[in-house]
């Protein structure tokens, strides 16, 4: 009585010290055919030679190639794209399809331009319930890097912008530079 291996069809020959009862449970003939039986993953085809590959259950979405060599053929394919702003024609790898401006340049003035980005139209806007830390990077941005102390009138100092009436909120005229010293002077007399 001889039995087949569920995976190559070969027969199952049965060890010298291996008993009747276990040689009847036996359903694979090596080691190699039974591993071939545990794996549940995907045979799929890579992306550039078509050579049958198998992957994983949880690399199923991500894996596409069968070797570093064929995955750096495929980067060397380039799309043509044009930027959305300058609408000069640029080439992008066929894995970055979204890519849409030529440069970080045409990016940040296309940003500008369309200011859905920031203020009220930023989801994380928060208005007056900014926090101290929050409020004067708005302010630095606003307004730029102080360049004169108004009190003492240096400029080779480390300055910084200094709430006029210590309520910090969004109004650029609530603000001035002042020096480091000038600025706690100025704090300390407020109180």
């Amino acid at each position: 009585m001889y039995k087949k291996c569920k995976i190559c069809d070969k027969t199952i020959k049965r060890n010298k010290t291996e008993n009747k009862v276990i040689y009847s449970k036996r359903k694979y003939c090596s080691y190699q055919c039974y591993h071939l039986s545990t794996r549940n993953g995907k045979i799929i085809k890579c992306k550039v030679c078509k050579k049958p590959i198998y992957v994983w259950r949880k690399q199923i979405n991500k894996r596409k190639y069968c070797s570093y060599k064929c995955k750096g053929i495929d980067r060397q394919l380039k799309l043509n794209r044009q930027c959305v702003l300058c609408k000069k024609t640029f080439k992008i790898c066929s894995d970055y399809k979204v890519k849409r401006f030529c440069s970080l340049k045409c990016w940040g003035k296309y940003r500008k331009i369309h200011k859905y980005f920031t203020g009220n139209n930023n989801k994380k806007w928060k208005g007056d319930n900014v926090g101290y830390s929050g409020l004067h990077y708005w302010v630095y941005r606003q307004l730029g890097k102080p360049i004169k102390c108004k009190h003492c009138g240096t400029t080779n100092k480390k300055l910084q912008w200094a709430n006029k009436s210590h309520q910090y909120k969004r109004n650029i005229n609530d603000w001035l530079s002042l020096c480091v010293p000038c600025h706690k002077k100025y704090d300390l007399n407020c109180k």
